[in-house]
């Protein structure tokens, strides 16, 4: 369906706004199969988007999410370092355009996944300690706080700090039982808390916690 719908705006538009999302839609089909090749794929697809936004509407919020996309591209092929050059541009962007708006919020919670998978933990806290602040401030009780204190709750725990992780995961969770009780989310805090119970050594709350989550992954995406 998108080729079609590029080969179709490409006779219509060439080098149009309408072709880059088309081509931003591929990219992100590809980048959904996840295999090596569907990557590299991907990342032509959504450089080609971006070479037609940044030529027809540079500085945009579209040049922005093509920055976004081809962080998230790279992020999940490995290389760390062109991720965060990608987010930080997309995050440039977005503060210009809005600063403390939830894109820069999400700008802010990627370039704290690179630290964290560059093993940088005092980097990472601080960029998700910058999304949850501005997500506190302009969505409070959403569910992009509870992913702001999830992702503070995994640097906590790989740090050793098993009080303070089961806290930030505990709040994640009280927020993902109220807006989606029952969703893959909510048992996503309940791995995370069962992660915390095993680190502990407290084998039987980790198993409650294990058994809890795989109902609901069960349930809502079985196998």
């Amino acid at each position: 369906y998108f080729q079609q719908a590029l080969a179709i705006r490409e006779e219509l538009a060439p080098g149009s706004l309408d072709v880059a999302w088309s081509l931003n839609n591929l990219g992100l089909v590809s980048w959904s199969r996840g295999d090596l090749a569907a990557l590299v794929k991907a990342e032509d697809y959504l450089r080609q988007a971006l070479g037609i936004r940044e030529k027809v509407a540079p500085g945009s919020p579209d040049v922005a999410a093509s920055f976004n996309s081809l962080g998230t591209v790279n992020l999940a092929r490995g290389d760390l370092a062109k991720a965060e050059e990608w987010f930080r541009q997309g995050l440039a962007i977005q503060e210009k355009r809005g600063p403390g708006s939830l894109d820069v919020a999400t700008m802010l919670s990627n370039l704290g996944v690179v630290g964290k998978e560059q093993g940088d933990l005092d980097k990472a806290e601080e960029y998700y300690r910058q999304a949850l602040a501005i997500r506190e401030k302009v969505a409070p009780g959403s569910l992009d706080v509870a992913n702001s204190l999830s992702n503070l709750g995994s640097v906590e725990r790989v740090r050793g700090d098993l009080d303070k992780a089961e806290e930030y995961h505990r709040r994640a969770l009280a927020i993902r039982e109220k807006l989606a009780l029952g969703s893959l989310a909510v048992a996503e805090s309940l791995n995370n808390l069962g992660n915390v119970a095993k680190t502990r050594g407290d084998l039987a709350n980790a198993e409650r916690y294990f058994q809890e989550a795989l109902g609901i992954q069960e349930k809502v995406a079985p196998s």
